[in-house]
């Protein structure tokens, strides 16, 4: 599930279908849940609560970000369901409150540190030229899986 009102969560969405369509996983477009920003709290519990009371329901679920997958936890285990046994969760941000779940979050992690470093010497780059930003000012960061107890082997 992902958040469609920034441009991380549509970066996160297309890299999610990418990854699946260079893994020949099969990818179906009615099961990518999205959600804008103002419907965190409102419309997308009960948007997961649905998927996950589907008789064909997944059995795993890629969140937008840990805080998501930490909602996606609880309202699976309102409706009976074990994790990662019934239901494999995995976040992205691999945030402080991945560690602090039960079961612990498989997450995905990036340099948060380089990330701010990097975006610093940017914004001086970009006074120092004008604010002329170039395409070699973009910069691509490889994420990693941190893998937890929130998913099951295939």
């Amino acid at each position: 599930m992902f958040k469609v009102d920034d441009l991380q969560g549509v970066h996160r969405m297309n890299g999610f279908i990418t990854g699946c369509q260079e893994s020949n996983v099969l990818l179906r477009q009615d099961k990518i849940l999205t959600y804008l920003s103002e419907e965190t709290n409102t419309l997308l519990p009960e948007k997961i609560k649905n998927v996950l009371k589907q008789e064909k329901r997944p059995t795993g679920i890629f969140c937008y970000n840990d805080e998501i997958a930490y909602m996606v936890l609880n309202i699976a285990y309102d409706l009976k369901l074990k994790v990662p046994e019934d239901l494999s969760i995995i976040g992205f941000d691999d945030s402080p409150m991945a560690t602090i779940m039960e079961p612990k979050l498989t997450s995905i992690t990036h340099p948060k540190e380089k990330m701010g470093i990097d975006a610093a010497k940017l914004i001086i780059r970009l006074i120092n030229n004008n604010n002329h930003f170039s395409e070699c000012d973009s910069i691509l960061y490889e994420p990693e899986i941190v893998i937890r107890s929130s998913t099951a082997s295939i």
